[in-house]
């Protein structure tokens, strides 16, 4: 007969721990940790307004709307706006609202955004028909929902795309598809605590022989005081010959930390973030400087301009033919090895004017080297062409002391 309590089973609930996953993916580390990356990487990003394109393009910062490029309320900056429209964008199904309160005509509007679970949105056939904000309660219907902007993931399971009329609309979060990962590292992670808090020992089964009734508790309760946390493990003692059975795997046998590394490089790859900044991959010093680029050019920067458009729609009225428009000079990731330019430029330089070269030297540095006088005559190693075809002697000619 066994005496004593066993160990609560380990094992994975996968309904439960998935819901549970989904439902607050914000707890979870790597999802955490890869936002993180993103947020900052996206908070790199400034806008601005313009108006004009091409060589007219021209930057308004007079402009009414010009503070909302720092502060989309006065308890909102714009890195916080970032940092809540992309965690709830793509963290959660319902998305954010963004909605655009005015204020008088001669005064900009502010922009306030709200929780997922703050709001509901009903869609007709014909698109979304009314907004429901459940604190403080409003509803908006009408000419009033061209006030806002619905920042979510897409649905794919839309009677008709982006539309499910008849029923309250909602997106469908890529943190669905990543469920079950997210729900296998949280395990793991519970797992590895358990062991850490059991002092590295696993569950086991200790024999004896001629061990009497009464003093199996005294020796259970003696070696559980030494060897077992809360809910982590126990010991059993059974009569017969004395040994001790491992009954548990520890995380090394269960190859669970290999499959604990790729399920968070792929919650992170799931985000657009290269695992390579989030300590997975290959993280060498090119690796990594490789893996900002891509993160700015293949994730953030086509975000930012969607969001951007959506602004300019909200904000239509406002801009008054002007736009905003995203500016990424600053961000170190995306500015080239300029050396080679550089010398490639140099080996061009007899053909252009000092004008011309200095433009030049602009457009690869990013200087604000302007014209100079006399700058449109042609270089020839340090000299202008004017400079070398004078004659030795100046306007006279050569004199004779001078060959």
């Amino acid at each position: 007969m066994l005496l004593g309590r066993t160990s609560p089973a380990f094992y994975i609930d996968c309904d439960n721990e998935i819901s549970d996953y989904i439902s607050n993916p914000f707890e979870n580390p790597s999802f955490a940790l890869a936002m993180f990356k993103r947020v900052e990487a996206t908070k790199a990003i400034k806008i601005s307004i313009f108006e004009g394109t091409g060589d007219k393009r021209k930057e308004l910062t007079n402009h009414l709307l010009a503070p909302l490029c720092e502060n989309l309320n006065k308890n909102l900056t714009w890195g916080e706006f970032i940092s809540y429209v992309l965690n709830w964008s793509l963290g959660t199904d319902n998305g954010c609202l963004i909605r655009k309160v005015k204020g008088l005509s001669w005064t900009r509007p502010d922009i306030i955004v709200y929780n997922p679970s703050n709001f509901t949105v009903g869609c007709g056939i014909e698109g979304i028909r009314k907004i429901t904000i459940l604190n403080p309660s409003m509803t908006f219907e009408g000419e009033e929902l061209k006030n806002f902007i619905w920042v979510k993931s897409p649905n794919f399971k839309d009677l008709i795309a982006n539309l499910n009329p008849g029923m309250t609309k909602r997106g469908f979060s890529l943190q669905n598809a990543m469920g079950t990962v997210g729900a296998y590292i949280k395990s793991v992670w519970l797992w590895n605590w358990r062991i850490s808090k059991n002092s590295g020992r696993a569950t086991g089964i200790i024999t004896a022989e001629q061990i009497r009734k009464e003093n199996i508790e005294e020796i259970k309760d003696t070696i559980s005081s030494q060897v077992t946390g809360h809910s982590n493990g126990g010991i059993m003692v059974l009569g017969g010959n004395a040994k001790y059975l491992d009954t548990s795997k520890n995380p090394t046998d269960a190859d669970w930390l290999n499959g604990e590394r790729i399920a968070h490089e792929r919650i992170c790859l799931s985000l657009g973030v290269p695992s390579e900044l989030c300590g997975g991959g290959e993280s060498t010093y090119n690796n990594r400087k490789q893996a900002r680029a891509e993160l700015y050019t293949d994730t953030i920067i086509p975000w930012a301009q969607d969001l951007v458009r959506m602004l300019n729609n909200l904000l239509k009225e406002e801009l008054k033919g002007a736009y905003f428009d995203i500016k990424t000079s600053n961000i170190e990731a995306l500015k080239k090895d300029k050396s080679a330019e550089l010398k490639a430029l140099e080996s061009i330089k007899d053909r252009l004017t000092v004008n011309e070269y200095r433009k030049m030297v602009s457009l690869i540095t990013g200087m604000e080297l302007k014209d100079v006088e006399n700058g449109n005559e042609i270089i020839i190693g340090n000299e202008t062409l004017k400079t070398v075809s004078e004659p030795i002697g100046g306007e006279g000619g050569e004199n004779e002391d001078d060959i």
